[in-house]
């Protein structure tokens, strides 16, 4: 698997509701995948996405432009955060 660089300045952060259970993360909501997509989809009409990365305990949204990632975060603060 090749890592891809990706600025910071273009992403924002989407913590997992995750439990650490004797060193294996449970997800605590099944449905989280799915509302998060419905939220994703829903801002992406206004403030295109350019490419979405999943990691152990984040979803991490990359926007074309650091200016649309701002945007995002001032519009929706820590929603899905």
């Amino acid at each position: 698997m090749v890592k891809k660089k990706i600025n910071e300045k273009k992403c924002i952060r989407i913590k997992k509701p995750v439990l650490s259970i004797q060193g294996t993360d449970v997800l605590m909501d099944r449905y989280w995948f799915q509302h998060m997509e419905e939220h994703i989809n829903e801002i992406d009409k206004e403030i295109p996405v350019k490419e979405i990365y999943d990691s152990e305990d984040a979803l991490i949204v990359e926007f074309k432009t650091a200016k649309l990632a701002t945007m995002y975060r001032l519009k929706y603060g820590n929603k899905g955060q």
